[in-house]
């Protein structure tokens, strides 16, 4: 299998977006539950990279959060601030031993600011997590620890949460399922520490990727041969999508993304996804059923017409996702399972598969021309 490496031209700097020397976290010399920075050059264990565009509302307590660890080796925190129009920058300036890079000719995207933090990285190992996640203290330690005992290890991730509980019902079942699957933890950057070493082998994220880069990485570096775990990985506390209109909207850009990711992973996807969206094809019919119904004004053919595509989608959602249904009635109850099938996994599926319906239109339309 021939490996993807993607590069990216990304200068590292040696000082901040104020042009302060570079700051690197040391433990030791922690003050009112703060780490405080040294500036005697030497090298970080560790960079955490912490990306940022108008993050203003939820970025001091991220970075504190980040600045209060309990690794007792050096560590850097690096905060990208991905051409923010609001007060980011300057809140990132506030913190101790929090270094600011900027992105040059404005805004660049998720990717690409990644990208940027890994360039301007120093430690062996880099950590990721969002603006708007809170860390626990030892989250480094854990990571750490976790890749200093097995040099095969890539990359090493764990579960999010909800930052608060009395949310959304749609908050809700989504922290709820990302804290029992354990897909989140394979896939996503706001909780990741990857290897240096590894990333030699495979280069950095896709910048051409709108969403899915993360994903994309790890397997690739799995294609390459190494490991990468999410199992057994620290807690991190992120500010979910609250509306379900908000929700819906993330869905549909997921699933843009798994369009190109399907493509290029054939083998990570269900076949139902891997051919254009299968299932919203399904949700289509179903959903003209439900019309043709309803246009003959008849409620119990509307009804039997509803209730044929909830089973119908349920059944879907729980023959692609039996594991994770097992798990959550395991864990939360039957209730909780019965739910997500058929109610949760079907908009779900449903948004992805208008994403991923959007995305193969708007190629099929670019290769036309």
């Amino acid at each position: 299998m021939a490996i993807r490496r993607f590069t990216a031209e990304h200068p590292a700097d040696a000082t901040s977006s104020s042009g302060a020397p570079e700051q690197v976290v040391d433990p030791t010399g922690q003050a009112a539950g703060l780490a405080l920075p040294v500036r005697d050059g030497r090298t970080p264990t560790v960079s955490v990279v912490v990306i940022a565009y108008n993050a203003a509302r939820t970025l001091e307590r991220c970075l504190l959060s980040v600045a209060g660890q309990t690794l007792t080796s050096l560590y850097e925190v690096i905060l990208v601030d991905d051409h923010s129009t609001d007060d980011t920058a300057a809140i990132a300036g506030r913190v101790p031993g929090v270094r600011v890079v900027g992105q040059d000719l404005g805004r660049k995207g998720i990717p690409a600011a990644r990208n940027r933090g890994m360039a301007a990285a120093r430690g062996e190992f880099v950590a990721f997590t969002d603006a708007d996640c809170v860390v626990g203290p030892d989250w480094l330690e854990a990571l750490v620890s976790r890749m200093r005992a097995d040099a095969g290890l890539a990359a090493f991730g764990g579960p999010l949460r909800p930052i608060v509980d009395d949310t959304s019902w749609v908050t809700r079942y989504d922290g709820l399922i990302a804290s029992t699957s354990g897909h989140v933890a394979r896939a996503s950057t706001a909780n990741v520490i990857l290897r240096r070493a590894a990333l030699a082998t495979v280069g950095v994220f896709d910048e051409t990727l709108g969403t899915g880069e993360d994903p994309d990485l790890l397997w690739r570096l799995e294609d390459a041969g190494w490991r990468v775990s999410g199992d057994g990985g620290p807690v991190v506390a992120h500010e979910w999508r609250g509306s379900f209109r908000s929700f819906l909207r993330h869905q549909f850009h997921y699933g843009e993304g798994k369009a190109v990711l399907a493509r290029r992973h054939p083998e990570r996807f269900p076949a139902w996804q891997r051919h254009g969206g299968l299932l919203g094809v399904a949700a289509a019919v179903g959903a003209v059923g439900v019309l043709s119904a309803a246009a003959s004004r008849s409620p119990e053919a509307l009804g039997w017409a509803s209730l044929a595509v909830v089973v119908t989608l349920g059944a879907v959602s729980i023959g692609t996702r039996r594991q994770l249904v097992s798990k959550l009635r395991s864990a939360h109850g039957t209730g909780a399972a019965v739910v997500a099938s058929t109610v949760f996994f079907p908009m779900t599926d449903i948004a992805n598969a208008a994403g991923m319906v959007a995305q193969a239109l708007r190629e099929s339309r670019s290769s036309r021309r």
